[in-house]
């Protein structure tokens, strides 16, 4: 079973947990590439992108500038604060549960395509609508499409054929359904 849960908008600073282990994200390099595009974004036109508030915007202005600081890793898992985050409890996971989930659970994000829970990520904020030179001038929604859908089917295919899908709607958008 393979499970797909999306991001959340808000994230944590930080966290005390103690994690077994830690992971890389897959697609890292895209990732890169599309924060140093974004690092070179004003203020104003990441308020418009993001249809976020000037403190919002300054705030990820500072959290892409900043991306290379190791420091500000958190496990994907752990990183984001939301309904669904509040009510998994990763938090309290043993490393069994950790194992689990990282064999199982993949987190969708606008930003770093597909996750894996323990991936270290950075704060941040970005919708799947925006569109960046680095994905060739097209929406994340286009660009993931062609990578993630592939990557997902492998993984699906490769456990037991059955899929939970745990996303909001705006997440499907991510995937060729077909």
């Amino acid at each position: 079973m393979q499970i797909v849960l999306a991001s959340a908008k808000i994230m944590k600073a930080s966290t005390s947990v103690d994690v077994p282990m830690n992971s890389e994200p897959k697609f890292k390099d895209k990732t890169e590439r599309f924060v140093q595009e974004l690092a070179s974004w004003d203020k104003s036109r990441l308020m418009r992108e993001l249809g976020c508030s000037q403190s919002i915007a300054i705030e990820n202005k500072l959290r892409y500038q900043g991306f290379w600081n190791e420091e500000e890793r958190l496990p994907a898992i752990l990183a984001y604060f939301g309904q669904a985050y509040k009510y998994l409890k990763a938090e309290t996971f043993s490393r069994e549960d950790f194992r689990f989930a990282q064999e199982h659970l993949f987190i969708m994000s606008f930003l770093y395509g597909l996750l894996r829970p323990l991936d270290s990520i950075h704060p941040y904020r970005m919708e799947g609508k925006v569109k960046l030179q680095a994905a060739g001038g097209k929406s994340l929604f286009a660009f993931w499409k062609q990578y993630l859908t592939d990557v997902l089917i492998e993984a699906v295919k490769a456990d037991d054929g059955i899929l939970v899908h745990l996303a909001t709607e705006e997440f499907e958008h991510l995937f060729d359904w077909k």
